[in-house]
């Protein structure tokens, strides 16, 4: 549902705030969601990702 390059930016930060206050996530796990859920997403989910660099 993310449409611009704003909406996905947001995206990013929410799904990086939300991992970050759960300490034992595993990344690879995280990850994995996106597609074992069946929803597109046009990012990496890292903690390491760059939201700012999403277009």
């Amino acid at each position: 549902m993310a449409r611009s390059t704003t909406d996905r930016q947001v995206a990013c930060v929410c799904a990086k705030q939300s991992a970050a206050r759960i300490p034992a996530i595993r990344e690879d796990d995280a990850a994995s969601l996106p597609a074992k859920c069946h929803l597109p997403v046009d990012f990496p989910i890292s903690k390491t990702t760059d939201c700012t660099k999403i277009h």
